[in-house]
Formats: C-alpha cells, sequence, structure tokens
C-alpha cells in the first residue's frame, strides 16, 4: 500500500511538473542523506534519537537576476526518529520511517561575483506518504501533510556538480491528538548535478 500510495505520487508530480521543468532557465538532479529527528513540544517519559536517511531531488532555478534565483524542488525524503517502546506502545525499541515528498519553494543568492557560494531559505509543503516502525502501521497517528522552513548554503566543486547542506525546520505538528505534539527537525546533506534547459 504505503509503495502504491508513494509511486502514485511521484508519477502524478512527476508529469505535473513537467511544463514547468520545461520553462526553468535551469534544473538539475540531487542526490543525498539526512540526520533526522522529531522534537516535541512538551516534556515525555520517553526520548526519540536521530536517526539516517536518504533523499532524491529534483530541481528547477528561474529567473536569473545576476546573484538571485528562485528555486523550485520536487524532493522524495525518507525521514524519522529512533523511538523507545513506550513511546507508540511498541514491543521495542524501533525506527520510526517517515515517507515524504516534499515541495519547497525557495530564494537562492549567490555570495561571490563568480556564483560559486550560495545560501538559500523559502517553505516548503510537505505530503506523508507512508509512515511505520518495524512491521506496524503507524498511519492513522500522524498527519497527511506538514509545513516546514528550509535554510542552507551550497557551493559549486565545478561548473555543474555543487555540494549543499540544508536544515528542515517543522513549522507544524505532524502527529495526531493521540500523541504529543512533534515537529520534524532535519539536516541534508546533497550533491547536485545541473543541466542546462
Amino acid at each position: 500500500m504505503r509503495v502504491s500510495l508513494l509511486a502514485g505520487c511521484i508519477l502524478i508530480l512527476g508529469l505535473g511538473l513537467m511544463p514547468v521543468t520545461a520553462a526553468a532557465q535551469l534544473w538539475g538532479l540531487r542526490g543525498g542523506v539526512n540526520f533526522n529527528n522529531l522534537a516535541t513540544d512538551e516534556p515525555t517519559d520517553w526520548t526519540l534519537g536521530y536517526h539516517f536517511g536518504f533523499t532524491a531531488t529534483d530541481i528547477m532555478d528561474f529567473y536569473p537576476r545576476e546573484r538571485l534565483f528562485l528555486t523550485a524542488e520536487m524532493v522524495y525524503a525518507r525521514m524519522g526518529a529512533k523511538i523507545q517502546p513506550e513511546a507508540l506502545n511498541l514491543p521495542a525499541d524501533e525506527t520510526l520511517t517517515m515517507d515524504y515528498i516534499q515541495l519547497p519553494i525557495m530564494v537562492r543568492l549567490y555570495i561571490d561575483n563568480a556564483h560559486r557560494f550560495y545560501g538559500f531559505t523559502g517553505l516548503s509543503f510537505n505530503l506523508l506518504t507512508g509512515v511505520h516502525a518495524g512491521d506496524e502501521n503507524l498511519w492513522p497517528l500522524f498527519n497527511k501533510y506538514e509545513f516546514s522552513l528550509p535554510i542552507g548554503a551550497g557551493v559549486y566543486l565545478s561548473e555543474r556538480l555543487d555540494l549543499s547542506i540544508k536544515y528542515h525546520w517543522g513549522l507544524t505538528n505532524v502527529a495526531k491528538d493521540e500523541l504529543p505534539s512533534m515537529r520534524q527537525s532535519s539536516f541534508f546533506l546533497s550533491l547536485n548535478y545541473c543541466f542546462d534547459n
């Protein structure tokens, strides 16, 4: 079920973004890893720990104005946290795995005339496509979408290849009323290859 839903979301979003990609000045593909946790808004008797995930991204840059770009991305990200059994009534410690399609819109500013170093920030709409811990399907316990604030920086290693680091700060609660309020807290390290359109 999770695989079918994820594949359907990627197909629909990909087809919908094809005309947008054609209109972009630059586009690229990005792959990388992320380091994730869930921050609780109130004290609990259990703790959440960071765990590693991965990410794949389609990037589009619009309207270059010397140092300023508008960047749109479609991101598949595997996120979540290490959880103790008492957190979600599980039989043992597990990794909470959350699959998201993220759609960030960001402003990217180059900080040097050579267009090598840049910083970026914006707003991301994130659609949850699946959530589980071990064999337990936890889909009913979590909200199906959330918003986050991405902020980061990058450097071009060559004309087409760049390395970036990004932090996603969750703005909205990912859990439903049965659980304490939680927000995403994630670091992304990515390698990007750019193409001319």
